[in-house]
């Protein structure tokens, strides 16, 4: 899947190819002056998922490198479009919602997983580097989960319930509620653990997740300033 918050993620579908780009007719269109109107191209080939750089005069990086070539990406790759970054991520096709159509291509994932199953029925684990904090929170959202997901970076654990895919309460670094929400869904490593059915504390949240997303990428580009 590719994830670009607070856009939905976008599923990659064998023998559908995915354009990214400027334009509002691609697949996963790109807001930004740096990127051309159909600006890459992502497949589902034999050898996995392969990214192509559309002959752009900006180019497309991956992890920071200007992709001279098709590339296959891996599992927490960074493709950089303009002043965008979208995560390809691995995830098991158990964790999207079991009712959405074949066809959806913001909603549904595939399997092949960076994520582990745990015994007990939804529960899985993973690494950040792989699956990163938000990517994990759209993921919860689009399947309709219920439980809590703690995110572990050496001593700090970070905690967020979830009812039904909507975040219902947060504790992080002294904080809850909306600001702790805003903390969690920030790291890009350490280790997550998802366990359903979780007891739901006192509702301290009331924003979606799409407007979680929205307001810690704008803190974000507020803190490179």
């Amino acid at each position: 899947m590719l994830f670009m918050p607070p856009k939905p993620p976008v599923r990659l579908v064998p023998g559908q190819p995915c354009v990214l780009g400027r334009s509002p007719s691609c697949d996963l269109p790109i807001p930004s002056s740096g990127a051309s109107r159909r600006h890459a191209h992502v497949c589902w080939e034999k050898d996995g998922i392969v990214i192509r750089d559309l002959s752009t005069t900006n180019g497309t990086f991956v992890n920071g490198e200007k992709l001279s070539g098709p590339r296959t990406l891996r599992a927490g790759d960074r493709v950089m479009i303009g002043d965008r970054t979208i995560t390809f991520c691995q995830v098991d096709g158990a964790l999207g919602g079991e009712g959405d159509a074949p066809n959806d291509s913001d909603t549904v994932a595939f399997a092949s997983s960076g994520a582990v199953a745990l015994a007990g029925a939804d529960a899985f684990q993973g690494n950040l580097a792989e699956i990163p904090a938000f990517a994990v929170v759209q993921m919860l959202e689009m399947g309709m989960k219920t439980g809590l997901l703690e995110i572990s970076r050496g001593e700090d654990h970070q905690r967020i319930w979830f009812h039904c895919g909507m975040p219902f309460h947060a504790v992080a670094g002294g904080m809850d509620g909306d600001e702790a929400a805003f903390a969690i869904v920030r790291p890009l490593d350490g280790r997550f653990v998802f366990r359903p059915a979780e007891a739901c504390p006192t509702r301290t949240i009331h924003k979606s997740v799409a407007e979680i997303l929205l307001e810690a990428s704008r803190r974000m580009d507020e803190d490179k300033r």
